[in-house]
């Protein structure tokens, strides 16, 4: 059981391990002045106070893992966020050619996002749009690796579209920082977010650094 006189010092000595959001939830929370309400919270993140609850608890939880493999001298690994999307539009993430994508809600994740490609294309008639309207020359779709991580931006924004747009989901993620990785790394993906396992985070590049609600 972690004491709430502790939490903040927890933070700090695991940042590096646990993704921004998390962190940013818990020093809310445990502000070491006031214990800010969950409610509270939420209507200054722009969330409901039950996903503020979600995030703490498992915010807590990766606490209580943290502290377990320190005192086992196991090998603690950072939590590493990924987000599924169909070619070519994963690749043209990385590439820096899209520096915004959409999504079918909003997220209050900042930092690190892994940019994983799905097995299932987009259908013929979506990709020939996007042909149509860009100019930049796309591969044919058996060009693009599917089934991986191949990639990694900085989500620094995430924001509702003022005016209709033709694709379904209003919501936008805006990034910064797109890396292509040199080879994609094979993976068994989930749709929309999730966080990928500690074997494969290993083998990554080290984590992009991000502070939320930056300085």
């Amino acid at each position: 059981m972690i004491e709430c006189k502790d939490i903040l010092a927890l933070c700090d000595r695991f940042e590096r391990y646990l993704v921004p959001l998390d962190m940013y939830v818990l020093r809310q929370r445990y502000n070491g002045q006031t214990f800010k309400s969950t409610y509270a919270v939420g209507r200054e993140m722009g969330i409901s106070d039950e996903t503020v609850r979600t995030i703490e608890n498992r915010a807590l939880d990766s606490l209580a893992y943290c502290l377990d493999l320190e005192a086992n001298d196991q090998e603690i690994t950072p939590m590493r966020l990924a987000k599924s999307f169909r070619q070519p539009v994963a690749s043209l993430i990385c590439r820096g050619r899209w520096r915004s994508a959409s999504c079918a809600g909003y997220t209050a994740h900042r930092g690190e996002l892994l940019i994983f490609s799905s097995s299932t294309p987009m259908e013929l008639r979506e990709f020939e749009m996007h042909v149509r309207e860009s100019n930049w020359g796309i591969e044919q779709m058996t060009a693009y690796p599917r089934g991986a991580i191949i990639g990694r931006v900085l989500l620094t924004k995430c924001f509702i579209m003022p005016v209709p747009i033709r694709h379904h989901h209003q919501w936008m993620m805006y990034f910064e920082r797109p890396e292509i990785f040199l080879e994609p790394i094979p993976y068994s993906g989930e749709p929309n977010f999730f966080y990928i396992n500690n074997e494969i985070s290993r083998k990554l590049p080290p984590r992009y650094e991000y502070k939320y609600g930056g300085a």
